[in-house]
């Protein structure tokens, strides 16, 4: 439909004829029944008009699209207002959309960036606790470092599903990745392996949702 105050006066004119002529058809039915009721009640009672002329049918007619015409605009502008509110309601939902999908890969990215941090920091550290130094020392100081970070990804993922964080936080089995040399390194070295495996599959089965 057009715009314009011409293309309004018709919406107003087509809403107000909308279904018009059943109300009249009511109407007049109504008008007769309550006559008879009234006649019998009171014989005395005359109608002097008679309820099956057309000047009653288009009396009746004219009222009612008069009062239609007078409840229009109102009823355009109630009907506008639904349509707004749907129509907000739909931008809403499409902008939540939006927003949580924004958060899901600010998310994704941020555990990624932990992983990247933990594969320089820990599972590569430099200087090696094993080369340098007081070796238990050494040890005791990465080890420190890894339950920091296990920490902090815990935080990051108690967001998440409480299955995502305990998947991270409990391991029922270690892989095994060292097997020989100094255990006091390579058991903590294992699950550090296994918990940047662990985040992998969150991170994975986050993207898939």
């Amino acid at each position: 439909m057009g715009s314009g105050p011409f293309a309004y006066l018709w919406l107003v004119a087509k809403t107000a004829c909308r279904h018009s002529f059943h109300a009249a058809h009511s109407a007049i039915l109504v008008l007769i029944i309550f006559a008879g009721i009234v006649t019998s009640v009171d014989p005395r009672i005359q109608v002097l008009v008679d309820l099956q002329s057309w000047q009653v049918a288009a009396f009746v007619l004219g009222g009612i699209v008069i009062v239609r015409l007078l409840l229009a605009p109102y009823w355009i502008w109630k009907s506008d207002q639904n349509n707004l509110a749907i129509l907000r309601d739909e931008l809403n939902s499409d902008s939540r959309a939006v927003r949580r999908a924004a958060a899901k890969r600010a998310a994704i990215d941020d555990l990624a960036e932990e992983i990247n941090w933990a594969t320089q920091n820990l599972v590569n550290p430099n200087p090696h606790p094993l080369r340098e130094g007081n070796v238990r020392e050494q040890i005791e100081a990465w080890r420190a470092q890894c339950d920091e970070w296990y920490k902090r990804v815990s935080d990051k993922l108690s967001i998440f599903t409480r299955s995502q964080q305990l998947h991270f936080d409990v391991l029922t089995k270690v892989e095994q990745v060292v097997t020989v040399g100094n255990m006091e390194f390579g058991h903590p070295y294992n699950i550090l392996h296994t918990k940047i495996i662990r985040l992998r599959e969150i991170i994975a089965q986050m993207g898939q949702t």
